[in-house]
């Protein structure tokens, strides 16, 4: 006797169900030839298995949506400032907060290098922690202090965090994750709140 792996049991529970949905529905079949009898039910108890798969699959898709939607808006509206980059340091994406921080929109922003967003004199630093991110053979995390440029020529200083991850997505071409914010804004509340 072989075994059953735990997919022959899921099919076994959906097709008890399914028939147990079936009588039912529509109660015995009417007699007449055994092997049209056979086909019939075995019709119906498929189409039955369907519709729960389908209603299943609906379900499960409402809750994706559902976790998609969360975390899109925890991305969007967290109060830092974050930054999907390659590992040439090319912004991939990068959420609201990060754009307002820089003072331009997320299109002008995208597809830039980020480094180009970092005080001249503070470009160094930034591109040994880059060679230190993509040397590395494991995910890894690095940060550091910078001066920021925005777009409007303003500057501000930002505690920047950059993490590696080699295991998501593909393995070929892994990506940075980029966090930042600004130094001035979190030294002002402190002060504030400690008054």
């Amino acid at each position: 006797m072989t075994p059953k792996t735990p997919t022959s049991k899921i099919n076994t529970d959906l097709r008890r169900k399914a028939e147990l949905r079936l009588i039912k529905r529509v109660g015995p079949l009417p007699e007449g030839n055994e092997n049209i009898q056979r086909w019939a039910h075995e019709i119906y108890v498929y189409q039955i298995e369907l519709e729960m798969q389908n209603a299943a699959l609906l379900e499960m898709q409402a809750e994706l949506e559902s976790a998609n939607r969360k975390y899109t808006d925890l991305f969007e509206n967290a109060p830092v400032g974050y930054a999907t980059l390659t590992p040439a340091g090319i912004i991939q994406e990068i959420n609201g907060t990060a754009a307002s921080l820089l003072g331009a929109t997320r299109e002008k922003l995208k597809n830039t290098h980020f480094v180009t967003h970092i005080r001249p004199d503070d470009s160094d630093t930034w591109n040994r922690l880059l060679s230190n991110i993509q040397r590395s053979d494991t995910d890894m995390k690095e940060s550091t202090e910078l001066t920021l440029l925005r777009k409007d020529g303003g500057v501000f200083p930002a505690l920047i965090m950059i993490q590696s991850y080699k295991g998501v997505g593909d393995k070929e071409n892994p990506h940075l994750r980029l966090s930042f914010i600004n130094r001035s804004v979190e030294g002002f509340t402190r002060q504030e709140a400690s008054e």
